[in-house]
């Protein structure tokens, strides 16, 4: 079984936590990325319209890929537009993967409508998920959080 971590990051909080669970699983990690220069208002904007915006990813995503993480911000209670472009363009690979979110954001648990948001354009709902809050990762309390979520998964 084969495992990637995919990651969307603006404030770099969700890429440590992928390069953490690619360190800690020995997994291939990748990066969605958007060409657009950060602005609250336009980005706020296109996540709450679910707007199309142009990306860039790492890699591909294989076939042989069973299992995403899937790391994203949460942007106005909503995913991020390039991380909702991602998971449009490729719905379709999606629909058969053990997909675990994580996600870190100012609000934590508070963002968990956003489960429901991957199964509506994808067809497949995260089986696991983790919401962490940036506090919790400035001040080191994560790793506890983030080792034990990790540990459940592999039983």
């Amino acid at each position: 079984m084969s495992e990637i971590a995919i990651y969307f990051s603006g404030t770099g909080h969700n890429e440590k936590i992928a390069y953490e669970i690619a360190s800690l699983r020995g997994i291939e990690i990748a990066k969605i990325e958007d060409s657009l220069k950060r602005n609250f208002f336009r980005d706020s904007f296109y996540a709450l319209t679910k707007k199309n915006v142009p990306f860039k990813f790492s890699t591909e995503l294989s076939t042989e890929h069973d299992k995403i993480y899937l790391l994203t911000p949460v942007w106005a209670g909503h995913l991020p537009a390039p991380v909702v472009s991602f998971l449009r363009k490729y719905s379709e690979n999606l629909k058969n993967k053990i997909i675990t979110l994580i996600s870190v954001s100012g609000f934590g648990e508070k963002n968990a409508k956003i489960v429901d948001q991957i199964y509506k354009i994808t067809g497949n709902k995260p089986q696991n998920f983790l919401f962490l809050k940036d506090s919790e990762l400035e001040s080191g309390e994560y790793k506890k959080k983030l080792e034990a979520f990790l540990q459940k998964k592999e039983h």
